[in-house]
């Protein structure tokens, strides 16, 4: 797990793909900082595509993805094998991008686990 340092409401833009990919991401508030913002990030899926083993080659395939129902946080532990994932219905050969903003209370240290 790796420390996110941010402050106030940081842009966020997540990739996930056939790759597990750690990394640490300094994030700046977001400017302007957004208004009239609903809950729920936004996400596109792309299925079904076998050959997506690495973060490049996920995001390659971003620009055929379809959109999803919107993720109400990003709270979505692992059900085990056969559960889908995230919202899309799919249990398996899934890439999410997610974009969105996620609000921080108060700048500090924070520890965001992605698998």
């Amino acid at each position: 797990m790796k420390s996110f340092i941010v402050s106030a409401l940081a842009a966020v833009s997540i990739l996930i793909g056939g790759a597990v990919s750690a990394q640490v991401i300094d994030l700046t508030p977001a400017n302007p900082q957004p208004t009239g913002v609903k809950r729920g990030l936004k996400v596109n899926y792309f299925t079904g595509e076998r050959n997506v083993r690495n973060l490049s080659q996920a995001k390659s395939k971003i620009k055929w993805s379809k959109p999803g129902k919107p993720l109400p946080g990003l709270n979505f532990p692992d059900k085990g094998q056969g559960a889908p994932v995230l919202t899309s219905g799919k249990a398996t050969l899934v890439v999410a991008d997610i974009n969105g903003y996620i609000k921080f209370d108060k700048p500090g240290v924070y520890d965001l686990e992605l698998l």
